[in-house]
C-alpha cells in the first residue's frame, strides 16, 4: 500500500484500537495586562477529570487576546513564559505557538503524544488595517492520523458591528490555507475549533441594569435568546456550521477591572466563546467528539473579560501505520518497503510513487509541449443558433505558433441560452458545436450548464489521453432561475492543472460591488476533488470569462461614448472601465490579468444591427481574464496571449462574441508507473525501464537491440525519447512502435 492510498483509507484500515484524547481550550482577553496571577484555576489544574482516566488533559490549546506586544529578544512573550513555567514541570511539551501582535495562540501536549503529532502548521490573517490585533491566528496538525485545526480570533467590537464580525469570521476561515495534503482549508479537517473574543453582543435595547438584573435572577436562557451569534444559524455562511454548547455561565464582558461587577457604561455580553465543528462526512463511525465542560472563570478580576474554557473528548480509531509514518526513534535498522522495478539514475530500487508524484515538475524529459488554446464567450440573449460559428471560432483563420491552423483546445461559453427540458444529451448550441467540431477531428472533453449558462470544452483527438481528472462545478449567485453565477471545468493537461470558470453576473451600472461579490463567491465555492488542485487558484493556469457585466464609470451618455468609439479613442474610454477599479483591492479578482481590449465595447447593441442601443450605455461586458500561477510552476512553464478580439459582424444578439487565444508551454514530465494505460497491445516500456536501457546503451557498442529492434546509441536521453525509430511519448507510457 502506497502512502497516498493509506491516507485515503486511514479510516477504513484500522487496528481496532481507539485513542481517547482529552482536549482543553482556554481563551482570555487580558486587556493589555501582564500575567500577575496564577493560571492554575483557568487551566483547571488539579480539578480537571477527563474520562480518559487522567486528572490532566492530553492537550492544551490556549489563546490570549490584547496582550502587550513586545519587541522581544527572547523567544517567548510574558504570557508564553508564564505558561511554559507551569506546563513544563507537569510533563507537557510545546507543539507550537504563533502570534499576530496582541493575538496569541499556543498549543501543548503531554510528552507521550508528541510522536503522533504530524504536519504542524500555523497561519494568521489580519482583518483590520491598524496594529494587527483584529483577525485570527491558527494552528493545525495531524493527531493520530486525523486533521485537527484551532482558530483563535479577536474581532471588531460594538453592538452595531454584527455584520462586520460575520465578515471577519468568513474572511479568516477562507484565508487560513495550509500545505498539508487533504487538509488545505479549515473545513477540510475532521475537528475544527474556533474561539476567542468573537465580540458578538446582545440584541435589543435592554440596559445594563436590566441585563444585570436578569443575570442575578439566574435567567440566562431568556438572556441567551438575544445573543447575536444565534442569528447566524440559518445564514448561508461557514459560521453557521459551527456548534456551541449553550453557555450556562453569565456574560463574560464587560467588567470593571479588579471587581466582579459589570461596567455600567457597556451592556454585558458573551463576547468570549468556544465553538466547534465535527466533520462527520470525512470521518469514520468510530471517530467522535464529546464536549465535557464549558465554563467561565469568574474569580479572575485582572481584565474586563473573564477567561472561558471548554473540555472535549476526542475519540480516534488508531489507523494502521503507513510507510511514511516510519521515524528514526531508535537506532534499530529500518527496512523501507518499495515496489519492485523503481529505478533511479543508478538503476537501483529507490523511488516510490509518492516521491515520483512530488517530483513531477523536477524530473522532466527535456521536451516542451506547446498547446494553442482558444476561448470564446458570447451572451446569445435567448436566441437559438441560426448563424455559422466559423468566424467566431476563427476556423481557417487561426494561426497558432504551434504550426497548426487550428487550436489544440477550444473552451466555449454561451450565456442566456434557452433552457430546454431535454430528452437528448445536448442543447441546440451544444449540438451546433458538435456538428462543426466533430468533423474537424475534435473530441468533447466535457460540458456543463446551469440553466442558461453553458460551458463546453473540446480537444484535438491526439491530446485526449493527456487530459486527466476532469471535473465540472457550478455556483449560483442569484435566487431566481439560476442564470447568474458561474460554471467551471478543470483538468490536468500534460500533468499541470488548468481551470476555466465561465460567468454571468448581475447587470446595471450601479451594481459594481455586487459583481465583485459574485466573482469572489464563485471562485471560493468552486471546489474540486483532485489532489493539489482543490481550489481555483491552486491551478497553474486559471481562465475566467463570460458576461462579467462590468460597466463604464462616469456620466458619459451613450451618444458621447458612441462618438468616442467612432473616433477610435478606446484607450481614453478604457480609463473609465469598472473592472480596472479592482486592481488594487484585496480580492481574488485583482489577481486576474487581461490584455487591454483594442476592440469597441461589446454591449449593448440593437439586435440585427451593429448600432449601439441608445437606451443603455455601451460597455465591455464580455471579458476573458487569465492568471498564471508562477509560484506553483517551473521556469519552463509559460503562458503567452496571442490574440484578444471581438467579432463585430455577429448581429444575432445585443452582445458581440469575444475570443482570445493563448499559447501554453508545458514541460513534459517523466511519466510515473501510475500513468501507464493499456492503449494498445504493443509492448510497453516504462520510463524508468527505458532510462536504464539508455544507460546500458552508453556502455555497449554503437547499436543496442531492444525488442528485436536495433537502436543507435544516443548521447542524450531526450534524444532517445525523440528518436524517429518508433519511440513515441504519451503521458501514460513510452511505447515501442512497429518499424
Amino acid at each position: 500500500m502506497s502512502s497516498a492510498q493509506n491516507d485515503t483509507m486511514s479510516d477504513s484500515v484500522g487496528t481496532g484500537i481507539l485513542v481517547q484524547i482529552c482536549l482543553y481550550i482556554l481563551t482570555w482577553n487580558v486587556d493589555g495586562h501582564y500575567p500577575s496571577v496564577s493560571l492554575n484555576d483557568a487551566l483547571s489544574i488539579n480539578s480537571t477529570d477527563c474520562p480518559n482516566g487522567s486528572h490532566l488533559p492530553d492537550i492544551y490549546v490556549i489563546s490570549f487576546q490584547n496582550t502587550q506586544y513586545e519587541e522581544r529578544t527572547n523567544q517567548h512573550s510574558r504570557w508564553e513564559s508564564k505558561l511554559a513555567d507551569l506546563l513544563d514541570q507537569m510533563g507537557y511539551r510545546t507543539i507550537c505557538s504563533d502570534r499576530m501582535r496582541g493575538l496569541l495562540i499556543t498549543a501543548w501536549a503531554q510528552h507521550e503524544h508528541m510522536n503522533n503529532l504530524k504536519d504542524i502548521e500555523t497561519r494568521h490573517v489580519r482583518t483590520d488595517t491598524g496594529w494587527g490585533n483584529k483577525g485570527s491566528v491558527s494552528v493545525r496538525f495531524n493527531l493520530y492520523g486525523v486533521g485537527v485545526v484551532f482558530v483563535a480570533c479577536d474581532f471588531t467590537a460594538s453592538d452595531e458591528n454584527f455584520l462586520d464580525r460575520v465578515d471577519e469570521f468568513e474572511g479568516s476561515i477562507y484565508n487560513q490555507r495550509y500545505k498539508t495534503r487533504n487538509y488545505r482549508d479549515v473545513f477540510d479537517h475532521n475537528f475544527v475549533f474556533c474561539f476567542g473574543d468573537l465580540n458578538f453582543r446582545l440584541d435589543g435595547e435592554q440596559s445594563t441594569i436590566i441585563i444585570k438584573s436578569t443575570v442575578s435572577k439566574g435567567n440566562l436562557k431568556e438572556l441567551y435568546k438575544s445573543d447575536q451569534l444565534k442569528w447566524t444559524r440559518g445564514m448561508p455562511i461557514k459560521l453557521a456550521l459551527m456548534r456551541e454548547q449553550e453557555p450556562d455561565f453569565p456574560p463574560t464582558c464587560k467588567f470593571v477591572e479588579g471587581t466582579t461587577e459589570y461596567d455600567l457604561m457597556q451592556r454585558p455580553a458573551w463576547c468570549d466563546r468556544i465553538l466547534y465543528y465535527f466533520h462527520t462526512k470525512r470521518s469514520s463511525k468510530q471517530l467522535d467528539l464529546t464536549q465535557i465542560a464549558y465554563k467561565s472563570h469568574g474569580d479572575y478580576i485582572l481584565s474586563t473579560h473573564k477567561p472561558v474554557s471548554a473540555e472535549f473528548l476526542l475519540t480516534i480509531p488508531l489507523r494502521a501505520p503507513s510507510e511514511d509514518d516510519i521515524t528514526e526513534l531508535t537506532n534499530e535498522p529500518q527496512v523501507l518497503c518499495y515496489r519492485e522495478h523503481r529505478l533511479n539514475e543508478c538503476g537501483k530500487i529507490r523511488m516510490s510513487s509518492a516521491q515520483n508524484d512530488t517530483m513531477s515538475d523536477s524530473v522532466g524529459t527535456g521536451i516542451l509541449v506547446q498547446i494553442c488554446l482558444y476561448i470564446l464567450t458570447w451572451n446569445v440573449d435567448g436566441h437559438y443558433p441560426s448563424v455559422s460559428l466559423n468566424d467566431a471560432l476563427s476556423i481557417n483563420s487561426t494561426d497558432c505558433p504551434n504550426g497548426s491552423h487550428l487550436p489544440d483546445i477550444y473552451v466555449i461559453s454561451f450565456q442566456n441560452t434557452q433552457y430546454e427540458e431535454r430528452t437528448n444529451q445536448h442543447s441546440r448550441w451544444e449540438s451546433k458545436l458538435a456538428d462543426l467540431l466533430d468533423q474537424m477531428g475534435y473530441r468533447t472533453i466535457c460540458s456543463d450548464r446551469m440553466r442558461g449558462l453553458l460551458i463546453t470544452a473540446w480537444a484535438q483527438h491526439e491530446h485526449m489521453n493527456n487530459l486527466k481528472d476532469i471535473e465540472t462545478r457550478h455556483v449560483r449567485t442569484d435566487t431566481g432561475w439560476g442564470n447568474k453565477g458561474s460554471v467551471s471545468v478543470r483538468f490536468n493537461l500534460y500533468g499541470v492543472g488548468v481551470v476555466f470558470v465561465a460567468c454571468d453576473f448581475t447587470a446595471s451600472d450601479e451594481n459594481f460591488l455586487d459583481r465583485v461579490d459574485e466573482f469572489e463567491g464563485s471562485i471560493y465555492n468552486q471546489r474540486y476533488k483532485t489532489r493539489n488542485y482543490r481550489d481555483v487558484f491552486d491551478h497553474n493556469f486559471v481562465f475566467c470569462f463570460g458576461d462579467l457585466n462590468f460597466r463604464l464609470d462616469g456620466e458619459q451618455s451613450t451618444i458621447i461614448i458612441k462618438s468616442t468609439v467612432s473616433k477610435g479613442n478606446l484607450k481614453e474610454l478604457y480609463k473609465s472601465d469598472q473592472l480596472k477599479w479592482t486592481r488594487g483591492m484585496p480580492i481574488k479578482l485583482a489577481l486576474m490579468r487581461e490584455q487591454e481590449p483594442d476592440f469597441p465595447p461589446t454591449c449593448k447593441f440593437v439586435e440585427g444591427t451593429t448600432e449601439y442601443d441608445l437606451m443603455q450605455r455601451p460597455a465591455w461586458c464580455d471579458r476573458i481574464l487569465y492568471y498564471f500561477h508562477t509560484k506553483r510552476s517551473s521556469k519552463q512553464l509559460d503562458l503567452t496571449q496571442i490574440a484578444y478580439k471581438s467579432h463585430g459582424d455577429y448581429i444575432l444578439s445585443t452582445h458581440k462574441p469575444v475570443s482570445a487565444e493563448f499559447l501554453l508551454t508545458i514541460p513534459l514530465r517523466a511519466p510515473s508507473e501510475d500513468d501507464i494505460t493499456e492503449l494498445t497491445n504493443e509492448p510497453q516500456f516504462q520510463y524508468w525501464d527505458l532510462l536504464l536501457f539508455w544507460q546500458q546503451s552508453q556502455l555497449n557498442s554503437d547499436k543496442t537491440s531492444v525488442g528485436g529492434i536495433l537502436t543507435p546509441r544516443r548521447d542524450r536521453f531526450d534524444e532517445l525519447l525523440l528518436t524517429p525509430l518508433g519511440l513515441r511519448v504519451t503521458n501514460s507510457s513510452i511505447m515501442l512502435n512497429n518499424v
